[in-house]
């Protein structure tokens, strides 16, 4: 059996050490002053997304996986822009209220990223670095021989200031299934979701809210510009391999929200 997990949009990764897997972190953006985001998961064998926000999700998963990423994969280094780490407090219990939710998943390979665009970082106002950024990763981990389950936190702030929490998801547990493919989507998008990229030399803005992960606050302007033609692009499905997956399946649209990483403290 094979464990497939697809993250989507605004989520940042932060791995602090290779045994442990890694953390998504999904930004409270409202909060760091961008429209609002919201995070959800579809879990394994379900067919309709759930609302995650003031959770926390850890995956347990028997495999041979093992963490692995490209050298310079299509993924904005926040970690570098903002010159900080992120503090373990931050994949706790306990996060601030720039945390919305999180997901840990076990060490697991990186198989696929989705089309990319290409991003101009401007560091105060000088033009630092031009980038290929994608909006979606694809996971995996394989030769899984036992059940996949995940376990449900809800988050505690230690500011006292996080998003309203959604509905306490239920832990679950998908049983082994020998040859089986199964499918994991994390997500942090807007709804409705833009029917349109972001044009040609505009800002991207939803990057802003990666910065209020860090302690202390960055004290520099970090923007990103879109640097490609997009005009052409416009809102296409991620069509799931189970096509009752296919209810309450929101289409999912590059160029708008791309994934960051940044390193643990």
């Amino acid at each position: 059996m094979e464990l497939h997990i697809e993250v989507i949009g605004l989520c940042m990764f932060v791995h602090p050490a290779e045994a442990e897997g890694t953390h998504v972190l999904m930004p409270h953006a409202h909060a760091a002053g961008v429209e609002q985001h919201f995070a959800c998961c579809l879990f394994p064998g379900q067919s309709k997304k759930v609302p995650i926000e003031g959770h926390a999700i850890e995956f347990d998963v028997k495999g041979s996986g093992s963490l692995y990423l490209p050298d310079d994969p299509p993924v904005i280094n926040a970690g570098r822009y903002a010159n900080k780490t992120v503090d373990a407090a931050q994949w706790g219990t306990k996060p601030r209220g720039s945390v919305a939710a999180r997901v840990t998943i076990p060490p697991a390979a990186v198989i696929h990223y989705a089309e990319t665009a290409e991003y101009e970082v401007i560091v105060d106002g000088t033009s630092d670095d031009r980038k290929p950024l994608t909006h979606k990763v694809v996971w995996r981990i394989t030769d899984i021989t036992g059940p996949v389950t995940w376990n449900v936190q809800r988050l505690t702030y230690s500011n006292g200031h996080g998003p309203a929490p959604a509905p306490t998801p239920s832990s679950g547990t998908f049983p082994y299934t020998a040859g089986a493919t199964v499918k994991v989507t994390v997500e942090c998008q807007p709804r409705p979701i833009p029917t349109e990229p972001i044009p040609y030399n505009e800002e991207a803005h939803h990057f802003r809210a990666y910065l209020a992960l860090f302690r202390p606050p960055v004290g520099k302007s970090v923007r990103l510009k879109m640097k490609s033609d997009t005009s052409a692009l416009r809102q296409t499905p991620d069509l799931p391999e189970d096509p009752a997956a296919l209810r309450d399946q929101p289409f999912s649209l590059a160029y708008n929200c791309m994934l960051g990483q940044a390193p643990a403290g």
